[in-house]
C-alpha cells in the first residue's frame, strides 16, 4: 500500500541534495520501518556528493538523549535525517534546541500523525515545527474517489466505535 522505506530514504537524499546541503546527520530510531529508511537516506546522500557527519541510533523511550544530541552537534551537519516516535522526538528535539539549535529536518511520514505533531510542537514550539520540518507524504488517496467515501462515510456513521475519528482524516497511514 506504500512505497517501500528504501524509497523514502532515497527521497531524503534528493531533497536534502535539491536544497544544497552537503552535510548530514542521519538519526533514526531502532524501528524496523527506520532500517529502511536510513540506509537508503545515507546511501542516496552519499551518492549525491553529500557526507553523513553523523549517524546516529536512538533507543525509544529514554528520558534523555543528551549525548546523540551533543553527537550531533559537535558534528556540525546543515540538515537532519530523522525518524522516531513522538515522545522519543519530543524529547530529542527539545534537547537539541536548548544545546544547539533545531536544524532543517527531513522525518519520514510518522512526522503527519496528529501524535507527533503535538509532542514536538509542545516541546518547541508550533513555529519552530513549521519553520524546520519537512515530512514525506508517500501517497495520498484522492479524497474524491468512491472508496474514500465509502470509507469516510463509514468512520463517521460509527462514532461510538470510533470515539477519536478526527486522528484519522489527517493520518497519513489512514490517507493511503
Amino acid at each position: 500500500l506504500t512505497p517501500a522505506a528504501a524509497a523514502e530514504g532515497f527521497a531524503m537524499a534528493a531533497w536534502a541534495h535539491q536544497k544544497g546541503y552537503t552535510r548530514a546527520a542521519a538519526v533514526f530510531d531502532t524501528g524496523s520501518t527506520s532500517q529502511g529508511d536510513a540506509p537508503a537516506a545515507i546511501a542516496g546522500f552519499k551518492k549525491l556528493g553529500g557526507k553523513i557527519v553523523a549517524n546516529i541510533t536512538l533507543t525509544p523511550g529514554q528520558s534523555s538523549y543528551q549525548t546523540e544530541v551533543s553527537q550531533v552537534i559537535s558534528a556540525h551537519p546543515q540538515v537532519i535525517f530523522y525518524t522516531a516516535p513522538a515522545s522519543t522526538s519530543a524529547t530529542f528535539f527539545a534537547e537539541l534546541s536548548q544545546l544547539g539549535s533545531i536544524l532543517p529536518t527531513y522525518v519520514t511520514e510518522v512526522a503527519e500523525e496528529p501524535n507527533w505533531i503535538n509532542a514536538v510542537s509542545g516541546s518547541i514550539g508550533a513555529s519552530a515545527l513549521s519553520k524546520n520540518f519537512v515530512a514525506f507524504e508517500p501517497q495520498t488517496a484522492p479524497t474524491t474517489t468512491g472508496g474514500w467515501k465509502s470509507f469516510d462515510s463509514a468512520l463517521f456513521a460509527s462514532p461510538q466505535k470510533v470515539p477519536s475519528t478526527s486522528q484519522y482524516k489527517d493520518d497519513p497511514f489512514t490517507l493511503t
